[in-house]
């Protein structure tokens, strides 16, 4: 992560998320360069409030040299021997380092490309500090093996509604009958009920009470359970995303990127009526103005 990035609200929701549930198979790297688009981030090279916040959020945390591959690797090391918790490896960085004078650690070099004459003496420079410019290198793939969960069909499930044509039953009722019927009939894994703390509203907790193993209470964090979805999507699960309606509208960016990204998210809001009772207008997912 950048350190510009890390002012975002969704960054701490990811970070309490990822201590609550003793992530210890996270590992963050910060990189803290001091320089954002337009000008200085706010804490600029203060690695050691990034330090004391996340170990405030309950994360191990570490803090190198970003420019000493030995200090981060021996950091990437000890990450592997932390249980119980995630990690945080916090860099202390320059843009442009050892690019000349006119880059190194300075303003306005964002997203922009070096000139012709700073490009050579970059070049030279970077030719200097290799000790044999003649190495080939030959990178390997990582050993690493993930059991991916079987390819998912439609026709794994059959969830026909079996209501009375004369009964009433509430929109968030079924969907918590229909979640839970998902659930009995997911055989692979492919299933994961995620709900921001309305579990009891939205009726998700029928999913949760017959099967505990396929939910996740991602308490009042939208885009940080957007976020969650997204990545188990991408594991082939099949997420379904529970809360009211209008709080979906808070993490709009989540939506947006998971959408770009062709993930495969159910999402699920309830009260999209004009009244909600005594909660009122704030959980409502319709506006009434009165004129």
């Amino acid at each position: 992560m950048g350190d510009g990035e890390v002012a975002e609200g969704s960054v701490w929701e990811s970070c309490h998320f990822a201590s609550h549930y003793a992530l210890d198979n996270i590992v963050a790297l910060v990189d803290v360069n001091r320089l954002g688009q337009s000008m200085e981030t706010s804490l600029q090279h203060k690695t050691e409030v990034y330090h004391k916040r996340f170990e405030a959020f309950g994360w191990h945390a570490i803090t190198v040299d970003g420019h000493n591959v030995t200090e981060i690797i021996k950091a990437l090391d000890v990450s592997k021997t932390i249980k119980g918790k995630p990690t945080a490896i916090v860099l202390k960085t320059h843009k442009g380092k050892y690019f000349t004078d006119v880059i190194d650690n300075q303003l306005n070099w964002h997203g922009k490309p070096v000139t012709p004459k700073n490009s050579e003496i970059i070049r030279a420079e970077l030719l200097k500090r290799m000790k044999n410019p003649n190495v080939t290198l030959q990178p390997h793939l990582p050993d690493f093996k993930f059991n991916w969960s079987e390819p998912v069909s439609s026709s794994h499930f059959s969830i026909q509604p079996t209501y009375k044509t004369t009964e009433n039953v509430s929109t968030r009722v079924a969907y918590g009958n229909a979640l839970k019927k998902l659930g009995d009939q997911d055989k692979f894994g492919h299933i994961m009920g995620l709900d921001a703390d309305v579990k009891n509203s939205t009726y998700s907790e029928y999913l949760e009470k017959a099967h505990p193993q396929k939910f996740v209470n991602c308490y009042i964090m939208e885009q940080n359970m957007i976020s969650v979805a997204l990545g188990l999507s991408k594991r082939n699960m099949i997420p379904f995303c529970s809360t009211f309606a209008c709080f979906f509208t808070r993490a709009f960016d989540q939506l947006r990127i998971a959408a770009i990204s062709m993930a495969s998210i159910k999402f699920f809001g309830s009260h999209t009526g004009i009244h909600i009772g005594e909660d009122g207008p704030s959980q409502m997912g319709m506006e009434v103005i009165a004129v």
